[in-house]
């Protein structure tokens, strides 16, 4: 075969270099998945932050009862926190849609 015809030597680089293309573009599809996971993972850590100085700060006190209700709602907060962040991560990296970051509580 022939560069000018159908199957040639160009025909193949083409093929080739398509081949290549949409290898890239599926690279570029989990380079992005992997900068929103990172980007919500550095949104998580800044939430955990504050939730272990707010549990930091509750267990410095003598407890009544009454702010052991809140203590339980803030738990209650924390396992939702948890679930969306789960939920935040398989979707970022097993679908192709766009995952957002789990609400400040």
């Amino acid at each position: 075969a022939t560069a000018t015809t159908p199957g040639g030597p160009i025909d193949e680089a083409a093929t080739a270099f398509e081949r290549a293309l949409a290898h890239l573009e599926r690279v570029d599809v989990v380079l992005d998945r992997l900068a929103l996971l990172w980007t919500n993972t550095e949104i998580i850590f800044d939430l955990l932050l504050q939730k272990a100085d707010h549990i930091e700060r509750f267990l410095d006190f003598d407890v009544p009862a009454g702010l052991l209700d809140r203590f339980r709602r803030r738990l209650d907060e924390y396992k939702r926190f948890w679930v969306r962040v789960h939920d935040m991560a398989r979707a970022t990296l097993g679908a192709p849609g766009v995952a957002t970051p789990p609400e400040p509580a």
